[in-house]
């Protein structure tokens, strides 16, 4: 019985702090509190969190939900965070803003500001638990000039030190999504150059994480069209890394009405399930 009174605790208080109204298991059909998703996951693995970038509630959500795992699992000193906002070619300066971070040197709104830019605060409640718990945080992005010069000169024109071995372009359904999402925004001529840069970007973001996904516990934070349907940078992970994936996709209600948000848990009647989790926060 205290055990079950101590689960419920944390669960309230879980929520209260991270706003998350629902987790739902898709492969189940079954909504979860935080204790049983906790029990579920894998005590080991790459958890992938794809998200919609710079909303702040799902970013507390994603820093709950780290933390608790953490916590849960005893892994601090053993887990490491990705972010899809910094660029691996950076790492050095990076581990040298964070560093004075730990040691009080700088606020985490100056790191981020040093390291992601001032639009990106939203993303400190993961900097905080990622720096408190001792973590390592580590880039995964390419460069925007490198990707630019893909789309205006070519792949070939960009050092190969750049290009992953396993990468390629990737297949129909993931070029159908991209162009159903890009096609008002850029010209129909260069669409097929986009994409080209958009599955590099995934090339390279899995190469990172396979490479340096030597903890326990390994928390991807990155675009959730980077990681629907575990296709794109999942499916190129799924080839290099030996850990169990994990994959979540973060919405918030706020930007969703209630005939979305089924959608989103039931999955795509062509595409199948988001996410093995959908987190829905407030």
């Amino acid at each position: 019985m205290r055990l079950i009174w101590i689960l419920f605790a944390l669960y309230y208080t879980s929520f209260a702090q991270a706003k998350i109204v629902e987790i739902y298991n898709t492969a189940t059909k079954q909504k979860l509190v935080l204790p049983l998703l906790m029990h579920q996951l894998p005590a080991t693995g790459i958890f992938i969190f794809g998200e919609a970038h710079n909303t702040t509630d799902i970013q507390q959500a994603q820093a709950k939900i780290i933390t608790d795992k953490v916590n849960w699992e005893n892994a601090q000193w053993n887990y490491t965070v990705f972010w899809e906002f910094l660029n691996y070619t950076d790492q050095t300066e990076i581990n040298i803003q964070f560093d004075k971070l730990r040691r009080n040197e700088i606020t985490t709104l100056e790191f981020i500001d040093r390291t992601a830019g001032e639009k990106n605060h939203s993303y400190a409640p993961i900097i905080q638990t990622t720096s408190k718990n001792q973590g390592l945080l580590k880039a995964i992005n390419l460069p925007r000039v490198i990707k630019q010069k893909v789309i205006k000169d070519g792949i070939d024109s960009v050092d190969k030190k750049y290009i992953p071995k396993h990468h390629y372009v990737g297949g129909a359904d993931y070029e159908k999504r991209f162009i159903a999402v890009m096609r008002n925004h850029i010209p129909a001529n260069k669409l097929a150059a986009y994409f080209l840069a958009q599955c590099l970007t995934d090339s390279v973001m899995a190469e990172q994480i396979a490479n340096n996904s030597k903890k326990n516990l390994n928390f991807v934070i990155a675009g959730s069209f980077h990681t629907d349907f575990r296709d794109a940078t999942i499916a190129r992970l799924e080839k290099l890394a030996l850990k169990e994936i994990v994959s979540f996709k973060f919405v918030s209600k706020n930007q969703h009405t209630d005939a979305e948000l089924a959608v989103l848990k039931n999955g795509d009647n062509e595409f199948g399930a988001y996410a093995d989790y959908i987190i829905i926060s407030e």
